[in-house]
């Protein structure tokens, strides 16, 4: 199965440095390849700016690597708000 891995911080005074090390093993335990890693270099939310997400999401639909599985550190790393989804 090929993954893709989604890091993004809700927070300045966090980091996506514990993140990747996590998926990666996630990954590697079920026997993944890791295709692609999406890293968002700033409090993508409260900018507005979630450029590794929206590269994510064009990929994902064009087919790019062909991507079976999308990993990230939270759940909530997709939604935003009440109910409101962002992919």
């Amino acid at each position: 199965m090929k993954a893709a891995l989604y890091l993004r911080v809700s927070s300045e005074s966090q980091h996506t440095d514990n993140q990747l090390p996590e998926l990666q093993n996630y990954a590697g335990r079920r026997g993944w390849e890791i295709i692609a890693v999406y890293a968002e270099s700033e409090t993508a939310w409260k900018s507005g700016h979630q450029q590794e997400l929206a590269r994510l999401l064009h990929d994902c639909r064009k087919g790019h690597g062909r991507v079976d599985i999308v990993l990230c550190w939270a759940l909530e790393t997709g939604y935003r708000g009440k109910g409101r989804r962002q992919f």
